[in-house]
């Protein structure tokens, strides 16, 4: 049983443009040193369980609210301050503070609930302390533990005694050093990057031992669902890994290929991996690659001074996606965010040169029917009907000379009854039409007085919202109709005459606008 309730709606008309995602154009957003960033080159983007976005600078770490922010710098007056402003790297502890390694002053740890820093540096001749200030490289892994790397080699931190363990190079352990990446895979293994004499090396944390993958200074490391790990290589383009049976992939720049890697250097650049399982690889001065699966090559994206939505630089420092699905791009001269929700539009446009094109641009309602043709109605010329799977369109004109035709060219729209019978409406005069499969062309209906607005719901019910007569309600499409009208004594029928919009909601309401 439906129910009816009156309901007063302002009702907009509205052009609209026809979106389908492109990801060979793709857009981003900017965050610059002008909406607050505390220096231009980004290193690092964290995302805390409270949802605030940490972003790691040159100048300063900072926090992000989605709208403003919130800077920490050091203060050589406060020993609770930041050691130092050049954030490399940076993690989250299982207790949510915020881990930041230093270029040249150690580990800084955020307490994010009371905003203080306590500071972890090397001192010589202390073995329980981190092993160098320079700060390359920060990551927990699956049991929680912090593990950090340095130009002298990588450390432990032992949480429960606030101490750290060094493992450092000697002739005999062939312990890795120059390190400039470290990361935990989904079993547990360390990889750790940098300048190890061409070694790339899967660490074991429990056994202490190292096997080793000699593919040059991998940089920046990521592993996607499938288990396959990335590596980016300083010069050396981008290595796929299967560890399981140790097969290798190898992809590199090509100037003749165009779907090839924008560039063979990862020194500094970042490599995410994204829950949809898309690859993003960023380069040191290349721009940024997005993996296409199904062909095997990449889209490309670099800084286009002519194109505000194109990325600030190309010079990509880290790549993160938050919880929303936000990517965030940091360069060396700001942020970039892309929405994959807000992405860019396809745009379809009446082209007086073609006559496979759309009627006119002015489209006032859009409508698909159970085959996925689209309905598009104008305010000026006709109708179109697009079939997007042949891309062609068929247009239905406004014609004043021929009296059959339709009686104005401002349309409300098109809707398809259970019958598969196609069904136009237009403002004024004769205001219904139904399309003749035959001929293809649309033919006058009578019982419609002027009307405004059209819906047919889920019982096959045909609405029509008149201009001062209120809405009629056709029982399953029919002849038999109940007229719902405006009483200004009856606070149960409608506000007003005049019908505006239909709207059914899922629980079977008939929301009614009038004007």
């Amino acid at each position: 049983m439906k129910r009816f309730l009156p309901f007063i709606l302002f009702f907009l008309w509205a052009n609209y443009e026809i979106a389908q995602t492109n990801l060979n154009n793709i857009r981003f957003r900017h965050l610059s040193v002008n909406d607050g960033l505390p220096h231009g080159e980004v290193w690092h983007v964290l995302q805390d369980k409270q949802g605030f976005i940490w972003i790691g600078t040159y100048g300063g770490l900072c926090r992000y609210d989605g709208y403003n922010f919130k800077i920490f710098k050091y203060d050589p007056d406060d020993s609770t301050s930041i050691s130092d402003n050049s954030v490399f790297a940076m993690v989250i502890d299982d207790d949510g503070n915020i881990w930041c390694g230093n270029r040249r002053a150690g580990i800084s740890v955020l307490n994010t609930k009371t905003c203080k820093f306590k500071r972890y540096n090397y001192t010589k001749g202390d073995s329980v302390c981190i092993n160098a200030n320079d700060v390359r490289a920060i990551c927990k892994d699956k049991t929680g533990t912090i593990w950090v790397g340095t130009g002298r080699g990588i450390c432990k931190y032992d949480k429960a005694k606030d101490k750290f363990i060094q493992y450092l190079y000697s002739e005999t352990n062939n312990f890795p050093r120059n390190i400039f990446e470290l990361f935990v895979d989904s079993k547990n293994n360390l990889w750790v990057g940098g300048f190890l004499d061409n070694r790339f090396l899967k660490f074991n944390t429990k056994t202490m031992t190292f096997k080793s993958y000699m593919l040059g200074g991998a940089m920046n490391v990521s592993e996607d669902k499938d288990g396959m790990i990335w590596a980016g290589v300083h010069y050396g383009g981008v290595y796929k890994i299967d560890s399981q049976n140790d097969s290798i992939k190898h992809y590199t720049s090509k100037p003749e290929e165009e779907n090839s890697l924008t560039d063979n250097d990862f020194w500094r650049g970042e490599i995410l991996i994204d829950s949809e399982n898309n690859a993003w690889l960023g380069t040191e001065s290349g721009g940024l690659n997005l993996y296409d699966r199904k062909n095997d090559c990449f889209i490309r994206m670099k800084h286009n001074a002519n194109d505000p939505y194109s990325l600030s630089d190309n010079a990509i420092r880290c790549v993160f996606e938050d919880r929303t699905g936000l990517i965030y791009v940091g360069t060396e001269n700001g942020l970039n965010i892309y929405d994959k929700h807000t992405a860019p539009f396809r745009v379809m446009q009446h082209d007086v040169s073609k006559t496979n094109t759309l009627i006119r641009n002015n489209v006032v309602s859009i409508y698909e029917n159970n085959k996925g043709l689209l309905w598009f109605t104008t305010s000026s010329e006709g109708i179109s009907s697009w079939d997007s799977k042949s891309n062609k369109f068929t247009n239905y004109y406004f014609d004043p000379k021929n009296k059959n035709s339709f009686t104005t060219a401002d349309f409300i729209g098109v809707i398809e009854d259970k019958n598969a019978v196609t069904w136009a409406f237009t403002f004024g005069g004769r205001s219904s039409y139904t399309l003749d499969p035959k001929t293809n062309t649309f033919k006058p209906k009578t019982g419609f007085v002027e009307g405004n607005a059209v819906l047919y719901d889920k019982d096959g019910d045909l609405w029509w919202g008149t201009n001062g007569f209120g809405a009629t309600r056709f029982i399953n499409g029919s002849a038999k109709a109940i007229t719902y009208g405006y009483d200004p004594k009856d606070s149960t029928t409608l506000s007003s005459g005049e019908v505006t919009n239909f709207l059914e909601g899922s629980d079977d309401i008939i929301w009614i606008g009038t004007s």
